[in-house]
């Protein structure tokens, strides 16, 4: 063989072994940078000073009402915030056991598109609790109303309620009614006060009236 051709062979390989050797070195730091990311990520924050791990309040943001299977979404303080639980209609989605609720930099989303059928119509409560390190919680409430107009022609009819437990279940009369019946039973409250003091008004009145009329003879 040619000391040319071989030398050349020599120093192809050279450039070959110091590519995986370079290639082997990057390695380690790469597996070691997400290592640390992870751990970022999972690593929960100092709560020695308590004031530093108070949690923000969630948020309640689009909710789209998907002809009965609805998509929500939302935010929530990721740092401080040791478990997110969302309830909507009795049923609890926890965030990390429930394959429905699931999170990306602080932004929750409960994906409910693969119900079989849809929800029926009716009032839902939707509760967004947050759990921070420091066993400090805070809530978010709503209540989302589907109607008959949010069902596209082309569905299933929606049942009038599901015996599923795993299915989020519209409030009952009662339940519904209760933010009205607190309404007509304060107003209830502040007539009557009313018409109390308008009655000792007019008792004193009279008593003043009398007053009058029998110092009146006695002059």
């Amino acid at each position: 063989m040619p000391l040319r051709k071989r030398s050349r062979q020599l120093t192809e390989l050279a450039t070959f072994a110091a590519l995986i050797a370079t290639s082997l070195a990057l390695i380690p730091q790469q597996i070691y940078a997400q290592q640390s990311e992870v751990k970022q990520e999972i690593l929960p924050p100092d709560c020695s000073i308590r004031s530093s791990c108070n949690i923000g309040k969630p948020t309640i943001g689009s909710i789209d009402k998907n002809s009965g299977r609805p998509i929500i979404t939302g935010t929530y303080d990721v740092t401080n915030t040791k478990n997110l639980v969302i309830t909507l209609g009795g049923v609890v989605y926890t965030l990390g056991s429930s394959s429905e609720l699931t999170a990306q930099r602080g932004v929750w989303r409960l994906d409910l598109s693969s119900l079989v059928s849809p929800l029926a119509l009716g009032r839902y409560e939707l509760v967004i609790e947050a759990m921070g390190y420091n066993d400090q919680k805070s809530e978010a409430r709503a209540v989302i109303e589907l109607l008959p107009s949010d069902i596209k022609d082309d569905e299933q009819k929606p049942a009038e309620r599901s015996d599923d437990p795993l299915v989020p279940q519209p409030l009952t009369v009662a339940q519904s009614s209760l933010v009205p019946l607190r309404i007509v039973l304060i107003a209830t409250i502040v007539t009557l006060g009313l018409y109390i003091l308008a009655m000792r008004r007019r008792k004193h009145r009279l008593e003043v009236h009398n007053h009058d009329i029998i110092h009146s003879n006695d002059t």
